[in-house]
């Protein structure tokens, strides 16, 4: 899923399960001048490449008590 406003784009991939209602979400804001990326199905990649300006984050839980948590940028060579 994806929304879009006049600043920022947020975008969010993963699994609500109806019957359990269980969480298990990642997701990401850009500004909105970034194109997310595609896969070629026209669908948005799982978790696009994080451009400098982009936040990521990972939704778990459930509906009544979800948590959320930054993903923070890998260093390369470690």
């Amino acid at each position: 899923a994806e929304a879009n406003s006049a600043k920022s784009k947020i975008w969010l991939s993963g699994i609500a399960s109806y019957a359990g209602r269980g969480l298990a979400l990642s997701g990401g804001v850009t500004p909105s001048g970034q194109p997310a990326q595609q896969q070629p199905s026209g669908q948005p990649t799982s978790q696009p490449p994080q451009a400098p300006n982009q936040s990521l984050f990972f939704v778990g839980g459930t509906w009544s008590t979800p948590f959320i948590s930054p993903i923070s940028r890998g260093v390369s060579g470690e």
